[in-house]
């Protein structure tokens, strides 16, 4: 697994591959991540894809909602 900070960081690596991508805030990985992740995992494959998931440091509810979920 490779983990980047920022945009910046992940474009280097990402800029010339294609990607399955999938956007979460993956809190924990139960059951429900896991299997989104396998899913993203098989679809990568079958296109000859990088597969990576995308999530964020901060709640997106608390960077924009200004609330704690």
């Amino acid at each position: 697994m490779l983990v980047w900070y920022g945009f910046a960081e992940a474009e280097n690596w990402t800029a010339d591959k294609d990607l399955a991508l999938t956007i979460g805030t993956f809190d924990g990985v139960h059951r429900g991540h896991q299997a989104v992740i396998a899913t993203l995992r098989r679809q990568a494959m079958a296109r000859a894809l990088s597969a990576a998931a995308m999530t964020f440091l901060q709640h997106p509810s608390a960077v924009v909602g200004g609330e704690h979920p």
